[in-house]
């Protein structure tokens, strides 16, 4: 998968990049410190000559694309890391699913917890940390859906669990979707990070942010025919 990054939006203060598949938001026990995003961007400003102190506000897995986040001096990481902790920025993803989800639009409430192997669970209630994650249909293929899910909380893999434990696991997503039969083969979890939204508190001004989903994902929203 391609490694590299493009940068969306950048300012004084934030820096936006469109993420692709298969690179690593931060480091990794036993994975090239040199293949996460910070240490490309870091790279891409030395570069340019630019300054290149940079700190993470979220992150996305390791499968899914889409906007992600850096602050860039630590004044703006304190005061952005509260808007995304406390999810006072909007976050909207597209998926592709098997089959159709119903109701077309509603809210997944769960409690999830993650286990010594990571891998993240719905669990009874009284355990676990609470999630919830808005979803609509956006369009019905071939037993594949376009889904759009926006987070209120940021679990571990939330889309992808949630889903799952539902009967709709995300396309390609060998971790969670085990067990489900698959109706065509691709290369990842079909799951992409397509809008940021906030308030930005230095500019004092609205930013907002969508990505188109990259080819691969066009690819296999063809595949099931969603022309969207």
């Amino acid at each position: 998968m391609n490694p590299s990054l493009e940068i969306v939006h950048s300012d004084p203060d934030l820096l936006v990049v469109s993420k692709p598949p298969g690179l690593l938001s931060t480091r990794a026990p036993g994975r090239p410190a040199d293949r996460c995003v910070p240490a490309i961007l870091r790279r891409m400003l030395e570069a340019s000559g630019e300054p290149c102190e940079l700190h993470l506000l979220h992150r996305l897995d390791e499968e899914t694309s889409g906007l992600l986040a850096l602050a860039r001096n630590e004044r703006a990481r304190t005061l952005f890391e509260p808007l995304f902790r406390k999810h006072r920025c909007e976050r909207v993803y597209q998926g592709l699913v098997i089959g159709s989800p119903r109701p077309e639009r509603g809210v997944l409430l769960s409690r999830l917890a993650e286990n010594g192997g990571q891998i993240v669970r719905c669990v009874e209630e009284g355990r676990g940390r609470r999630a919830v994650t808005r979803y609509a249909v956006l369009e019905e293929g071939r037993n594949v859906s376009l889904v759009a899910f926006r987070l209120s909380t940021g679990r571990r893999n939330q889309i992808r669990v949630q889903m799952a434990s539902v009967g709709h696991p995300i396309l390609g997503d060998r971790k969670y979707g085990k067990g489900k039969r698959m109706p065509f083969r691709v290369g990842r979890a079909m799951l992409h990070a397509f809008g940021l939204a906030l308030r930005h508190p230095l500019l004092r001004k609205e930013i907002s942010l969508t990505l188109p989903p990259p080819r691969d994902f066009r690819e296999a929203m063809a595949k099931a025919g969603i022309a969207k």
